[in-house]
């Protein structure tokens, strides 16, 4: 059965939405995201029945003294199936009528 609510992903950090307490650790956080000046990050992965039909990632920049909070994770963990139906009805439209997915 497709629709919201089937599969979604939302969180700060990819170990099940947790903020992740030393982001330092990560190879990929000091090599790749520490030198572009990101201090902190919230992912979303856009899931329908284990079909993924989007990803997102959000950045704020180092120094900041702002992190994301808990309340906001969990408002895109609450949207996230919803997108991701969105997303997948957007699709099925566009395929419905030959690839045209309507007005820009």
């Amino acid at each position: 059965m497709d629709g919201p609510g089937q599969a979604a992903f939302a969180g700060r950090r990819p170990e099940c939405g947790q903020p992740t307490a030393s982001p330092e650790r990560s190879g990929r956080f000091r090599e790749l995201l520490q030198p572009l000046g990101i201090g902190d990050e919230m992912r979303a992965a856009f899931c329908v029945t284990w079909c993924l039909l989007g990803a997102r990632a959000v950045f704020i920049a180092t120094g900041t003294m702002v992190t994301f909070t808990a309340d906001e994770a969990e408002v895109l963990a609450r949207i996230a199936p919803h997108l991701a139906d969105g997303f997948r009805r957007a699709l099925m439209l566009g395929a419905a009528n030959g690839g045209e997915s309507g007005p820009a």
